[in-house]
Order: C-alpha cells, then structure tokens, then sequence
C-alpha cells in the first residue's frame, strides 16, 4: 500500500511523464490486455475505449490514450489493423489538435499504421 500511496502523492507531477504511472504502467497493461484478448470483439470495446479517452480536454489524457493505441498496434501487430478504420476519424480529429505534441503522437502513429498496412492512409484522413 505503500508503493501505491507515494504514486498517488506523485500522480500530479508525473502521471504521463515518460516512466510515469500512466505511460511506464497502464499503457504496456493495455497492450498486453489487447494481446491477451486476441478477438475483434474486445479489441472494438478495448479500442473504442481508448479512442474515447483521445476526446479528452486535458493533452496529457489525450496523449496517453494515442501511446495506449499505438501500443495496441505494437503489441498485436498486423492483425489489429481491423480497428484501423474506426481509428481514422478520431486520429483525424487530432492532426488538429492544439497541442503539439498530441499531433505529434498522431502523424507518429498514422506512419506507423502506414508502415505496417502498407497502405497510404492519407486519402482515408
């Protein structure tokens, strides 16, 4: 109880920091829960969920869920491309983001289903 007492306490200054709660914890979690799943069906609730989080009006919540979805992407691989389609609206959204390290994250990811796909995703934007 300890441990988790001192993250809490620290959650304000670092919680998506690199290694931070959130992107050292939650977002490997989520890529092996995608991994874990190995379905379509949880992978749609799984993403949708994630997807939903990039609404968000804090950047660091909205940053976290496009690490959360590119992790998904990574830890699955190929095969999660099936949630590439409903993905696009919402990576669409935050190449207009206003900030700039969320857009950042999301021409990062839009590349890298690029590369993956072998598809160029910018006719779908």
């Amino acid at each position: 109880r300890g441990d988790l007492k001192d993250e809490e306490a620290a959650a304000g200054a670092g919680l998506c920091a690199p290694g931070g709660y959130v992107l050292g914890r939650v977002v490997p979690c989520v890529g092996q829960l995608a991994v874990a799943a190995g379905n379509d069906a949880v992978w749609k609730a799984l993403n949708l969920a994630v997807l939903m989080l990039t609404r968000d009006a804090a950047p660091k919540v909205r940053f976290a869920a496009l690490k959360a979805l590119r992790e998904c992407f990574v830890m699955v691989g190929e095969e999660y491309l099936v949630m590439l389609p409903e993905s696009l609206s919402f990576l669409s959204e935050l190449l207009e983001d206003s900030d700039a390290v969320v857009e950042a994250e999301t021409r990062s990811i839009l590349k890298f289903a690029e590369e993956i796909s072998g598809e160029e995703l910018e006719t779908y934007l």
